[in-house]
C-alpha cells in the first residue's frame, strides 16, 4: 500500500470520526429557516416549478440556484431528517480536502507538506460553521466546484505545454465548474486572479521579470491574462446580478471609514484565528466603535506582510502566492461592500485560510530542511497541531448541536451579541416561555434599537400576551425604521405587516388588516402565515372567493396545518360548495382529531348533503345540541324505519329526546315503531309518554295502520280508547 493510498484513507477516516456526531443534530434557528424548514419551494423538493423558481428568483437576497437545487435534493432524499442534510455538508468538505491535497500534490510534489495543508483544511476549528450548518451548503459546495476549476486549470496548463488535443476539453471544464460554483455562491469571483497567482507558483508559467520594466513584464505575459477573458465576462456578468440582488448596506449604514477599518482588522483577527482559533461563535456584531490603535497595529501587521512578500518574490514564490491567495480570496466578503450586518465570519475563511497555511508549512519547512536535525521535532509538532485542531474541531462542532448551545455559547463569549439574544428569545417564544422570551428581546433591543427583526419579535409576544396596543407600537416602530432606511424589502418587514394585519383584526378594522396582509405578501410572495392570515379576514368579510385563492395558495406552498384546512374548509361551506367543504374539513381532523368546532362543521356539511349518518357520527364526537343535528336524527330514524331498522330507529329518537325533551311527536313516533313490533307494553308507555308532554293529536292512533294490533288490545280499550273519545268530545264541544 502506498503513502498516497494510506493519506487518502486517514483525510476520509479521521474527518468522518470528528465529524460524524452531525448525523444526531437538527436544523438551527438562524438561516435554515429560511433555506429549508420553511422555504416552500424547497420544501416541494425537486420539480418543474421549484426548479424554475430556483434560477428565477433572488429569495431573501440570494441568487445561487444551484444551492437551491441541492437543498430541494436532500428533500426528496431524505425529507426532514436534519442528520442527513448535515452528512451530505460533511460529505462535500471531505471530497474537498481529496481534492486541495491531490492538486497540491500533483503541482508541488511535496507529499508531507501537501498533507499537512490538506489535513488542517479538513480539521481546522475556523472551519466547523461552514460544514456544520445546513444553510452553509453554499460554502462547501461552491468550494467543491471552486477545486474542480482549479483541477482542471492544472491540466489546461500541463496539456498546453505539451500541444495535447485536448486543451480545450480542459479549459472548457474550467468554464463549466466556474460558472457552477457561481451558481452556488458568488465568492468564486475570484477564480481568475488565482488562477494568475498559480501561473506564478507552482505552475511556473510566468516568464522572469528580472531586468525588465513593469511595461515590459505585463507584455511578456500578455497571454495569461488573454486566455483568461471568457472566466472574467463570466464574473462579471454573475457580479451584475449579485449586485442587483445581494442584501449590500448602504454607504448611511456603514461609512467608507468605517468599512476600511473593519477591513484592516477583519484580515488581522482571520490571521489570529487560523493561528489561535478560540472563542469562534456563529456571529460576530459589527462594532460599535474602532480602536485607532487596533486599526494601526492591524495595518502594520498586513503592510509588513505584504513587504515580505514582495521582497521575497522570487526566492519564496510561494509566501507571495500564499499571502496574496488569504488577501485576494476575502476581497469579496472582508466588509469593503458590505452585505450583511457581521463584521466578519469564520465561514469567510472557508478557502483564504488555505493561502495562510501555503505560506506558514513552506516557510517552516523550508527552515526545517536546513536543519535536519529539526526534521523529527516539526514532525511531532505537525502531529500534535492536527491532533488538537480534532480535539478542538469535535468541541466546536458541539456547540452547533442545539440552538441554545449555540447561542449561549455566543454570549458566554460576548454578552453583548444581540443576535444570539434575540435568536434565544424566539427560541423561548416557540416554546410558550412569552415573558423569558421577552427579557431577551428587550436586551437585545437595548443592543440593536434600529432592528426591525427584534422589535417586530417584541410586536408579536405581546400580541400572544393580548396586549394589542402594545404591541402596535413596536410593529409601527419596525416599519418605520424599514421606511428610513430606504430599504423595502428588509428581512423582517413582512413580520411586522402580518403581525400589524393581527391586531387589526382583533379590533375588527378588517379593511387595515387586509391592506397589511397584502403589503407583507407583497415583500414575500409566498408568505405562507400571511396568505392563512388573509384568506382568514377575507372569510370575516364574506368574500370567500378571494379566501379560496388566499388558502389554497398557501396549501400549495406546503402548508399543511388542521387551521388552513379548516379556514379552506369554512370559505367553501359558506359558499355553497359542500363536498370541496367536505374534503377539507375531514383533512384538518387528520391533523387535530379532537377539535370540536371542526367536527361539528363537518357534520353540518353531511348534513346538507343529506349523509345523514356520518353527520350525526361527527355531532356525537363533538358533543353537539344544534338543529342540525336534531334534523339529522330525525331524518335517519325515518329512514331505518322504512328499511325496517326498529332498534336503531327508536335509538336515533332516544337520542332526541335527550337533546329536546319537550319535543312530544318525538315520543309519539316512538310508540308507533313499537306498534309496529307488537310490544303493546312498550306503545302503551310511550304513548303515555307523549300524553304527560302535552300530546293531544289522539285521533292519529284511530286512523293510523301501525296501530292496529294496539287498537284490538285490552290495554288500549282500558287506558286509550276512553280517552280518545274524550278528547273527541271535547273537540265537538
Amino acid at each position: 500500500m502506498t503513502p498516497t493510498v494510506i493519506i487518502y484513507g486517514l483525510l476520509i477516516l479521521i474527518p468522518l470520526l470528528v465529524y460524524y456526531q452531525v448525523i444526531h443534530f437538527g436544523f438551527i434557528l438562524f438561516d435554515d429557516p429560511t433555506y429549508v424548514t420553511e422555504n416552500s419551494m424547497v420544501l416541494s423538493g425537486l420539480n418543474a416549478k421549484s426548479i424554475y423558481w430556483a434560477f428565477s428568483e433572488a429569495y431573501q437576497f440570494n441568487w445561487h440556484p444551484i444551492t437551491w437545487l441541492s437543498h430541494m435534493l436532500d428533500i426528496e432524499l431524505f425529507g426532514l431528517k436534519a442528520g442527513y442534510h448535515h452528512l451530505v455538508n460533511v460529505l462535500f468538505h471531505i471530497l474537498n480536502t481529496l481534492i486541495l491535497f491531490k492538486l497540491l500534490y500533483k503541482t508541488t510534489g511535496y507529499l508531507w507538506r501537501c498533507t499537512f495543508i490538506a489535513a488542517l483544511f479538513a480539521l481546522h476549528p475556523l472551519h466547523v460553521e461552514s460544514v456544520v450548518w445546513i444553510s452553509e451548503r453554499k460554502d462547501v459546495l461552491s468550494t467543491f466546484f471552486y477545486f474542480l476549476a482549479l483541477w482542471s486549470y492544472q491540466n489546461y496548463t500541463h496539456a498546453k505545454a505539451k500541444a495535447n488535443q485536448h486543451v480545450a476539453i480542459h479549459y472548457g471544464l474550467v468554464i463549466v465548474w466556474l460558472l457552477l460554483g457561481l451558481l452556488t455562491k458568488p465568492m468564486l469571483v475570484t477564480l481568475p486572479f488565482l488562477l494568475l497567482l498559480l501561473d506564478y507558483w507552482p505552475l511556473n508559467r510566468v516568464g522572469s521579470h528580472k531586468n525588465q520594466s513593469i511595461i515590459g513584464f505585463i507584455r511578456q505575459n500578455s497571454h495569461l491574462l488573454k486566455e483568461k477573458i471568457p472566466l472574467f465576462i463570466l464574473i462579471i456578468i454573475v457580479t451584475l446580478i449579485t449586485f442587483s440582488v445581494e442584501n449590500i448596506k448602504p454607504i448611511e449604514t456603514f461609512s467608507i471609514t468605517e468599512r476600511l477599518y473593519n477591513t484592516l482588522i477583519s484580515y488581522t483577527i482571520y490571521i489570529e484565528k487560523t493561528l489561535w482559533p478560540s472563542d469562534l461563535i456563529f456571529y460576530y456584531p459589527y462594532p460599535e466603535h474602532f480602536s485607532l490603535i487596533h486599526v494601526s497595529i492591524s495595518a502594520t501587521i498586513l503592510l509588513f506582510i505584504t513587504y515580505l512578500s514582495l521582497r521575497w518574490l522570487t526566492d519564496k514564490p510561494w509566501f507571495f502566492v500564499g499571502w496574496f491567495w488569504f488577501l485576494g480570496t476575502l476581497i469579496p466578503v472582508i466588509g469593503l461592500i458590505q452585505i450583511g450586518s457581521q463584521a466578519w465570519a469564520n465561514r469567510y475563511s472557508y478557502v483564504p485560510m488555505i493561502g495562510l497555511t501555503i505560506m506558514i508549512v513552506w516557510l517552516v519547512s523550508d527552515w526545517a530542511s536546513k536543519k535536519p536535525h529539526k526534521t523529527l521535532l516539526l514532525s511531532i509538532s505537525g502531529s500534535l497541531i492536527l491532533l488538537l485542531c480534532s480535539w478542538l474541531s469535535y468541541y466546536q462542532i458541539d456547540y452547533w448541536s442545539s440552538n441554545e448551545k449555540l447561542f449561549n455559547h455566543a454570549l458566554d463569549v460576548n454578552s453583548n451579541n444581540y443576535k444570539a439574544r434575540n435568536n434565544l428569545g424566539l427560541i423561548l417564544q416557540e416554546k410558550g416561555k412569552l415573558k423569558e422570551a421577552m427579557v431577551h428581546f428587550k436586551l437585545a433591543l437595548a443592543l440593536k434599537p434600529d432592528d426591525i427583526g427584534i422589535n417586530a419579535n417584541i410586536g408579536n409576544v405581546l400580541i400572544k400576551l393580548k396586549q394589542y396596543q402594545q404591541a402596535k407600537t413596536y410593529l409601527l416602530k419596525a416599519l418605520q425604521i424599514n421606511l428610513l432606511q430606504q430599504d423595502q424589502y428588509q428581512v423582517d418587514a413582512e413580520d411586522a405587516y402580518n403581525n400589524l394585519g393581527i391586531i387589526y383584526n382583533h379590533n375588527k378594522e378588517f379593511n387595515k388588516a387586509l391592506s397589511a396582509y397584502q403589503h407583507a405578501l407583497s415583500i414575500k410572495p409566498n408568505y405562507i402565515k400571511a396568505l392563512i392570515n388573509l384568506g382568514a379576514t377575507y372569510i370575516q368579510t364574506k368574500q370567500y372567493d378571494k379566501a379560496i385563492n388566499s388558502l389554497e395558495k398557501a396549501i400549495d406552498l406546503k402548508a399543511h396545518s388542521s387551521e388552513v384546512y379548516a379556514n379552506l374548509g369554512s370559505a367553501y361551506y359558506m359558499s355553497g360548495n359542500y363536498p370541496r367543504a367536505q374534503n377539507y374539513y375531514s383533512k384538518a381532523l387528520e391533523i387535530t382529531p379532537n377539535n370540536t368546532l371542526i367536527q361539528n362543521n363537518l357534520a353540518n356539511t353531511f348534513f346538507l348533503q343529506k349523509k345523514f349518518t356520518s353527520a350525526i357520527h361527527y355531532f356525537k364526537l363533538a358533543k353537539a345540541n344544534s338543529t342540525y343535528y336534531i334534523q339529522a336524527l330525525i331524518k335517519n330514524a325515518q329512514v331505518l324505519a322504512k328499511n325496517k331498522h326498529f332498534d336503531k330507529a327508536i335509538e336515533n329518537y332516544l337520542t332526541v329526546t335527550s337533546l329536546k325533551p319537550k319535543l312530544t311527536g318525538i315520543y309519539y313516533r316512538i310508540a308507533s315503531l313499537y306498534a309496529q313490533q307488537g310490544n303493546q307494553e312498550k306503545t302503551l308507555h310511550w304513548l303515555q309518554q307523549a300524553e304527560k308532554y302535552g300530546f293531544t293529536q289522539w285521533q292519529l292512533i284511530k286512523n293510523n295502520k301501525q296501530f292496529q294490533l294496539i287498537r284490538q288490545s285490552a290495554l288500549y280499550k282500558k287506558h286509550l280508547l276512553s280517552q280518545t273519545n274524550n278528547k273527541d268530545n271535547n273537540n265537538e264541544m
